[in-house]
């Protein structure tokens, strides 16, 4: 399931255990992997010559690999292929403490490159841990007198009960709809407009992907189309 929290948690860990192995790398696989590619990411990444990187990947790689603990990461791998083409550059000698962390959305993707006992699987959050993140980002109501007065706590908190269940307990969906309500009155009949616009069960999540992108002002709305150009898991650089 896509929103539960997976890269994110994933690059907790890997950052925090970073000085802990000698070589490290992150790659995104996504839908349509150009896995040649993806392989030269990976020895950059580690340190591997570009010399190297150039002829014979796989053995160059591999060889580099193999006396040395490293942690690599494949993030969001949807297919059991991707991982067929990559393990045959990366050594499987995890007696030295080296680490492979992959994620995907896919149950059996998981089992196929580690077995069952090596999962850890993510779930939805329960309607209190929902609660709790949807109104850590909501707030409370305002405390500026000179701003309307929200209604009744009770009476938001009963239509925020009917939002989270939409939300399944999906991480995304929770903070992309609280980021939404977040801007508006607290108000009932503005909290209800947003729980009518809401999908119904296969389609709540996309329907909340799509009130979010409504309410945006219309500049961003640009800036985000704009974001749409570049290629999926592609970094896009900030200049300050």
């Amino acid at each position: 399931m896509a929103g539960l929290g997976k890269t994110t948690l994933t690059k907790k860990v890997y950052n925090s255990v970073l000085r802990s192995f000698e070589c490290s790398a992150w790659i995104c696989v996504s839908q349509q992997p150009n896995m040649d590619q993806i392989l030269r990411d990976i020895a950059r990444q580690v340190g591997l010559g570009k010399e190297k990187r150039e002829n014979d990947i796989e053995a160059n790689l591999f060889a580099f690999l193999y006396y040395k603990r490293y942690v690599i990461v494949i993030d969001d791998i949807w297919e059991t292929q991707p991982w067929d083409y990559l393990k045959i550059g990366i050594p499987n000698n995890f007696e030295n403490g080296s680490k492979i962390i992959l994620t995907s959305r896919h149950r059996d993707v998981g089992v196929h490159v580690g077995g069952r006992s090596s999962l850890h699987e993510l779930q939805p959050l329960d309607l209190n841990n929902s609660r709790n993140l949807f109104f850590k980002i909501v707030g409370g109501p305002p405390h500026n007198p000179e701003e309307e007065a929200s209604d009744p706590l009770e009476q938001l908190e009963n239509i925020a009960e009917k939002i989270l269940k939409r939300c399944s307990g999906v991480p995304l969906a929770i903070v992309l709809v609280a980021g939404l309500l977040r801007k508006k009155e607290r108000k009932t009949h503005a909290w209800k407009a947003v729980l009518e616009n809401m999908g119904q069960e296969e389609d709540e999540c996309l329907k909340i992907f799509a009130l979010s992108y409504k309410d945006l002002p219309q500049k961003l709305k640009l800036c985000f189309l704009y974001f749409g150009l570049f290629p999926e898991d592609c970094e896009i650089w900030l200049l300050t």
